[in-house]
């Protein structure tokens, strides 16, 4: 069997539309027959979604396998999946609101793979939302250069994104500096922030851009879209449970594993998805507010220095981890492509 797809409906933020797409999408691209995917629901998810993945699961059958309707810690959760995966070559943890936009998916990921000849750990793919105005790289920063140096997270200017204007993602003027004083307003009175506004899509499609012409290496995958093959994802072990209910730093501790075993995280850029931010931002803002400083001093119990990479630390991290692959991104700048095939 080849691929098997774990999602999650956890929020009762989720939307019909962007449930149902993503679905669909994965459906109808994933490019293979003997998929199945792997459907975890939470009590507060509503029931418009619940009476559609229901149906599904009546029409489809051995395409869709349902979990129990509880709610899950995210780790309970993708482990129990990775469990029910048992048996399929590939395994895919992806968000309820992303779509799929490359037809063929796994032949084309599979073709690739194969001509890189070297061991791959998680596999990622390329954001699109970027194109909607929205900072969506398709890699975590790692130790990269002008991540830890240049302020470049902060600026947007990392990956593909290097080569764009200062404040590309802004909107005019007028427009920005009111919602930098709403957003002021709005955090004192503990309220949920507006999206910012965004310029017409045709201004973001035409940027200069500076993608990779392939498959490259990265420090780790975000968590909305990826892919590994499941042995690898037995050598590399479960899923770190620190009691959340969304997977924050599960993408960068699993990362970390990977590439401490001397496996090389990759991203392949000409596999597309979108992932859509309806409101903008995330929709567990609150969660994530309330459980960051908790994680950030787990991981930090784990790993012996913190998950953003600050520059006194990197001393620590090459002193630990030397000989391994987390230090790969540490003297080069993010869009220094590192490519895996020769022909590059």
């Amino acid at each position: 069997m080849s691929v098997a797809v774990a999602i999650e409906i956890g929020s009762p933020r989720s939307q019909f539309a962007v449930v149902q797409a993503t679905v669909e999408s994965i459906m109808a691209n994933i490019g293979a027959d003997d998929y199945k995917l792997i459907i975890a629901m939470t009590p507060s998810v509503q029931d418009d979604i619940k009476g559609y993945i229901h149906g599904l699961q009546r029409e489809k059958k051995t395409k869709i396998e349902l979990m129990p309707e509880r709610d899950y810690f995210w780790a309970d959760f993708i482990n129990e999946a990775i469990d029910r995966a048992s048996g399929f070559r590939y395994f895919i943890k992806a968000h309820d609101d992303v779509e799929l936009l490359t037809p063929e998916f796994l032949p084309r990921v599979e073709k690739t793979l194969r001509s890189i000849r070297q061991p791959a750990g998680w596999v990622s793919f390329t954001d699109k939302d970027y194109l909607n105005g929205h900072w969506a790289p398709s890699t975590r920063p790692g130790y990269h250069l002008d991540y830890v140096f240049e302020k470049a997270w902060r600026r947007q200017k990392m990956f593909q994104f290097h080569s764009l204007p200062e404040n590309w993602w802004r909107p005019p003027r007028p427009l920005y500096y009111r919602f930098l004083a709403e957003r002021s307003i709005r955090h004192r009175l503990h309220l949920r922030p507006r999206p910012m506004p965004r310029r017409p899509r045709q201004y973001y499609a035409n940027l200069p851009y500076d993608l990779p012409k392939g498959p490259v290496r990265c420090h780790a995958p975000f968590n909305h879209f990826v892919l590994i093959e499941l042995e690898k994802l037995r050598e590399i072990g479960r899923c770190e449970n620190w009691g959340t209910h969304n997977a924050l730093l599960v993408d960068e501790d699993w990362g970390l594993r990977a590439l401490q075993l001397g496996l090389n995280n990759v991203w392949l850029p000409d596999i597309e998805y979108v992932h859509r931010r309806p409101g903008g931002g995330t929709r567990s803002w609150e969660q994530i507010d309330h459980d960051k400083s908790r994680v950030s001093r787990l991981f930090f119990e784990k790993w012996g220095f913190h998950s953003e990479g600050r520059a006194e630390e990197l001393d620590t991290v090459k002193k630990r981890f030397g000989n391994t692959n987390i230090t790969w991104s540490m003297d080069r700048r993010s869009y220094e492509w590192d490519y895996l095939t020769q022909d590059l």
